[in-house]
């Protein structure tokens, strides 16, 4: 208390001199007037301040928001991110998962289109980093020869492939240029040729997905 007094008288000798100090220097005594307004003000505040801190007993005031965190509240948001940050890895793991399975449909659909190939099954590799995120890198594709079946067109959604007409000449009378044409069991079994048919398997699908052909592994299935 007595500290707090003594600290107020000298803050208030000290203007009362600065004051007086400063009347000196002014050559009016209207100046004056004003000067001594002023530190008459300032005077007031110097008493009021101590007052006013004896009447609030010292305290601080602060923001109730700020002052109730826990300590463990930045534990808590450390946890928070963690998690975030675990489910935007899954959600994109799903994600491309689902792409992959349906760019597998995809392929297995338009290899299907190839003359010679009843069924066919795909496995695709995708990119998983985020720099070329679902990029193609392989894809292996497992053909069964033979001619298509209800059981095993395309899925729906997809056009059917157009069958070759075939137009028969007669023996006696020879096709332009001299040359027979091919008959019909040598072009089914060209059809059923499994080197051709990894080979447009394989230009198809390089060519359809814009990728290396050494990116296509094709593996026929004998029965």
């Amino acid at each position: 208390m007595l500290d707090l007094i003594g600290e107020t008288v000298r803050n208030v000798v000290i203007i009362v001199l600065l004051a007086a100090f400063i009347e000196m220097l002014l050559p009016g005594e209207e100046m004056g007037r004003y000067v001594r307004l002023v530190m008459g003000l300032f005077v007031i505040i110097a008493l009021l301040q101590p007052v006013v801190g004896f009447l609030d007993g010292g305290q601080t005031f602060e923001v109730s928001a700020y002052s109730n965190i826990p300590a463990e509240s930045g534990r808590d948001l450390s946890s928070i991110i963690s998690r975030g940050e675990d489910l935007q890895r899954q959600g994109r793991k799903i994600a491309l998962e689902e792409y992959r399975q349906r760019l597998a449909r995809q392929i297995q659909a338009v290899v299907q289109l190839v003359p010679g190939v009843r069924r066919a099954e795909v496995e695709v590799e995708v990119e998983e980093d985020t720099g070329s995120l679902g990029a193609i890198l392989q894809v292996t594709v497992m053909v069964e020869l033979g001619e298509g079946s209800p059981d095993t067109r395309p899925p729906a959604g997809t056009v059917a492939p157009v069958k070759p007409v075939k137009i028969e000449v007669s023996d006696n009378q020879p096709q332009a240029g001299g040359t027979k044409p091919e008959s019909t069991g040598e072009t089914r079994e060209n059809n059923h040729d499994p080197d051709r048919v990894k080979r447009e398997v394989v230009a198809t699908v390089s060519n359809f997905y814009n990728i290396r052909p050494e990116q296509v592994q094709v593996v026929v299935v004998t029965e």
